[in-house]
């Protein structure tokens, strides 16, 4: 069966918030131009939060908090993001991540995952957003998940406090993924 993905965000002063994205299996919903990530990428502009993309079938013992699990599954807490208003993305900006102190240069990012997508599939649109991928948790675990190229560092992200920014920090080094189912 499917397994849904919510996004939860917790800012620097503790506010915890909980979204669902539309659709929302993982890979439904993970492209470069996708507007529910992009809504995701506004909110982490230049704001530093705690994320983590969380399946319904994450195992609340290991991977995820049982009340954070209940957070961002209960309909009393979630809710369906708002679609972004016109096409955006990450062309001229760095996905940073704070924990780790490092960062995706995202225009080197498309440019190479778009290469590897266009010999597949002749479709630019068809890039495969880092963001849900490196925040996933419970990845592997249900239909509609990410199982393709470097499936190895999905989730490995998760829970770190990350933001994109127009430029990356000083000091914090640059790595690249490539994923393509």
């Amino acid at each position: 069966m499917g397994q849904y993905f919510n996004v939860y965000l917790k800012d620097n002063k503790g506010k915890e918030f909980a979204f669902i994205p539309s659709p929302a299996k993982l890979m439904e919903h993970s492209w470069w131009t996708n507007s529910t990530v992009n809504r995701i990428v506004l909110l982490l502009f230049e704001s530093p939060k705690e994320i983590a993309w969380i399946g319904d079938y994450a195992d609340t013992e290991n991977d995820v908090p049982d009340y954070i699990y209940e957070f961002t599954h209960s309909a009393e807490t979630a809710v369906t993001i708002e679609q972004f208003p016109y096409p955006a993305t990450m062309d001229h900006l760095f996905l940073v991540n704070h924990t780790k102190k490092i960062y995706v240069d995202c225009r080197t990012y498309h440019n190479e995952n778009l290469k590897i997508n266009i010999a597949k599939t002749n479709d630019p649109d068809m890039v495969i957003h880092p963001l849900p991928l490196l925040t996933a948790v419970g990845n592997g675990e249900g239909g509609g998940d990410y199982f393709g190229i470097n499936q190895q560092y999905v989730g490995t992200w998760a829970f770190d406090t990350v933001s994109v920014e127009c430029k990356p920090p000083e000091g914090y080094s640059i790595v690249f993924y490539l994923f393509s189912e």
